[in-house]
């Protein structure tokens, strides 16, 4: 195996590193988490190892859900409907379908929002008619209409609105003290011992292995996360060794996660 592995840093793309960095800093927090509460954290595995499986059973599972959150959706507004023209002679299929009619709408909000948001403007602005072409008789509907209105309202622009995380935050921030990096002025030496970070005009900083909380590895990224700061090391920069050869050594020093 090679004695030293050196990367000598180059500008970073922050628009196509920004995910990947974001996606680390989250698993930062979930693995300080795990040191600190891993009786919680087994009882979590758990219950994701039995949610987990195969990507065609997932699929398969994220399907059925869909079909029927929109199967309750219809059958609940079928029951609802008529119950709240008449809610004294209907009051259980008034029950039973402001129950399906409900469950329908959560299932739709956490598996397909967009066809929630489509099913209940469609049915809010339809039930509203209804309701003031003939206020005697259905006035009624408007208890379902303006939630199904305000659902619609609610769904709609949270669709078109690009949410930023903390994470994603702090991954820009520590983006851009990179962007006036000068090429190949920073090299950073892992050998068997410790990483070792030269600067220009600065005396080497030796960072022993055991100063290393974990390792995150990216597609594109290396990322040594020590106590209170990290070390971003592009994958592409690596100028002596193999990635495979590395991360071989690295693994044995402290954790070692791959994100893919």
């Amino acid at each position: 195996m090679t004695d030293s592995f050196t990367f000598s840093l180059s500008p970073l793309d922050t628009e196509a590193l920004l995910p990947q960095l974001a996606a680390a800093l989250e698993k930062r927090v979930e693995l300080h988490s795990r040191q600190r509460l891993p009786g919680l954290w087994q009882v979590t595995d758990k219950l994701s190892n039995a949610e987990r499986g195969s990507q065609p059973v997932v699929n398969h599972r994220k399907r059925l859900r869909q079909f029927l959150g929109l199967l309750l959706w219809v059958l609940g507004l079928l029951l609802l409907a008529p119950g709240l023209i008449d809610p004294q002679e209907l009051f259980v299929p008034l029950v039973a379908g402001a129950c399906a009619f409900f469950l329908g709408q959560l299932t739709l909000w956490l598996y397909q929002r967009t066809l929630l948001a489509i099913l209940d403007l469609a049915c809010g602005l339809f039930l509203c008619m209804s309701a003031l072409g003939a206020p005697n008789q259905m006035l009624g509907l408007l208890w379902a209409a303006v939630p199904c209105l305000l659902v619609s309202v609610a769904v709609l622009p949270s669709r078109r609105r690009q949410r930023t995380t903390p994470f994603e935050k702090e991954a820009r921030n520590l983006l851009a003290k990179y962007q006036d990096l000068k090429p190949h002025t920073i090299q950073a030496v892992f050998d068997h011992q410790s990483l070792t970070v030269s600067q220009p005009e600065d005396n080497p900083s030796v960072y022993p292995y055991s100063t290393v909380s974990f390792f995150v590895e990216t597609p594109d990224l290396l990322l040594p996360f020590f106590q209170d700061t990290l070390l971003l090391l592009p994958k592409y920069d690596l100028t002596t060794g193999t990635m495979d050869q590395l991360r071989t050594l690295l693994a044995q020093q402290a954790p070692y996660e791959i994100l893919e």
